[in-house]
Order: C-alpha cells, then sequence, then structure tokens
C-alpha cells in the first residue's frame, strides 16, 4: 500500500464532469428495460440529463453506470465510460486479487508517486515489483487528512478534451486500478473490442484486509450503529 494522495494525468478519462454548458433543455429521467437476469428478474435502465445536456446511463443492477455523456473543452459530447450495450455482458467472474501486506511505503522516488500530474500510462512498465504483481496498477492510496471528512482524495486530466474529474471522499483510501486483464476478447459499446489498459477505475474505499491488519482505520460496525460513507 502507497501512501500519498493521487494527482492523475491520463490519455483516458472517466470523467464525471459537471462543467456548465449553454443548453436549455431540462433536466429528465427516462425509465427502459435493459434485460433480465437468469431468475428472470427484470434489470431496468435509468437515463438522466441535465440542462445542460450531461447524460447518465444507470442500471438497476448494481447501480452499474453504462455510460456518461460531458462535453469536452469544445463543447462536443462523448461517452467517458466503458462498458457493455447487453445486462449478458455484465455477468463475468472476478479473479483473486493480491491482499495488502498490511505495511504503509512512501511512494517518494516510485511508479506510484502521482503527487504532480503525471500521464498514468508513463511508468506503468517500468520494472517494479508491485506493478508487476498486478500487472499495473491495482494498488490502494492512503487518503491525506482526517478520516471521516469530505477532502479531495485526486484529480484527473485529460488534456487533449479538456475534461477534469475530481474525487472527494470521507473515505481512508482510494483504489487506482487500469484495466490490467483487459485483452480485447470483450466486446464493448459500439462494437468496439476493450483491450489492455483502455480505462481505468478510481473506487473510494477503507483500506483492503482491514479487518485483519490492526494498523488500519477499524471496518467493524457494531450493533446499533449508523454507516455513513460520502464521495
Amino acid at each position: 500500500m502507497y501512501e500519498g494522495k493521487i494527482w492523475l494525468s491520463a490519455a483516458l478519462c472517466a470523467a464525471l464532469c459537471l462543467c456548465v454548458y449553454g443548453q436549455t433543455r431540462k433536466t429528465k429521467i427516462r425509465k427502459e428495460v435493459f434485460g433480465k437476469m437468469a431468475d428472470g428478474k427484470r434489470v431496468d435502465l435509468y437515463t438522466l440529463a441535465n440542462k445542460n445536456g450531461v447524460e447518465a446511463k444507470i442500471t438497476t443492477y448494481g447501480g452499474a453506470v453504462v455510460s456518461l455523456k460531458t462535453p469536452d473543452k469544445g463543447g462536443k459530447f462523448a461517452d467517458v465510460v466503458l462498458g457493455f450495450d447487453k445486462l449478458s455482458d455484465y455477468f463475468t467472474p472476478t479473479d483473486a486479487s493480491a491482499i495488502t501486506t498490511g505495511d504503509l511505503r512512501d511512494v517518494t522516488n516510485t511508479p506510484f508517486d502521482f503527487r504532480n500530474l503525471t500521464a498514468i500510462g508513463a511508468r506503468i512498465g517500468q520494472d517494479d515489483e508491485q506493478l508487476k504483481f498486478g500487472q499495473g496498477y491495482d494498488h490502494n492510496f492512503v487518503v491525506k487528512g482526517n478520516f471521516g471528512t469530505l477532502r479531495p482524495a485526486a484529480k484527473v486530466v485529460e488534456p487533449n478534451s479538456g475534461r477534469v474529474m475530481e474525487v472527494f471522499t470521507t473515505e481512508p483510501g482510494i483504489q487506482l486500478y487500469t484495466g490490467n486483464f483487459l485483452n480485447g476478447s470483450k466486446i464493448g459499446k459500439g462494437v468496439k473490442s476493450i483491450n489492455l489498459h483502455a480505462g481505468f477505475c478510481l473506487e473510494t474505499q477503507h483500506f483492503p484486509d482491514s479487518p485483519n491488519q490492526p494498523k488500519f482505520p477499524a471496518t467493524t460496525l457494531k450493533k446499533g450503529a449508523k454507516f455513513t460513507s460520502t464521495h
């Protein structure tokens, strides 16, 4: 696990961009059937669009975000989320992942130092033990500041389009994952192959394996207590 705040620059940006654009459309919500699960249960797709033209499509299957259309610096809208056109393509198994050692490491002079804007792929192929373990970035970063307080955790800039994403959280950590097992065999939206490192995820969270690591912030929720998390 690497300590430090992430400041990222990337060629691909899964950006939750809420910038204002000169549109006059009214905010609207549309519901439609997205498919059925193996037991026959219906899964719906909600489309939310605001007056500025920003549009998000979210399913009732785990709250999966299927599409997010935002404008670039020239006002051109594009979908910045990887995904699939059919519900059946979201039913995939997961591989076993590495578990944290319980140590906190300084990111100085490592490929994990994103305290200044750095292209995500610039150092992803370096001869680093941790990068080899995950075949790329799949690591939890410690978010500086007081756990439980809403604070900045990451910033992503895509210089060509001008899109920017800022992540705030009350959680102690944030996971960076760079699509390390994508190999082109999956066909995504628009019948396009999803290739290695075609996208990335930033996931706010407690540290992995926290229940077994006494030095990590506790994750125990006692009877009568309330869990809250803001992102």
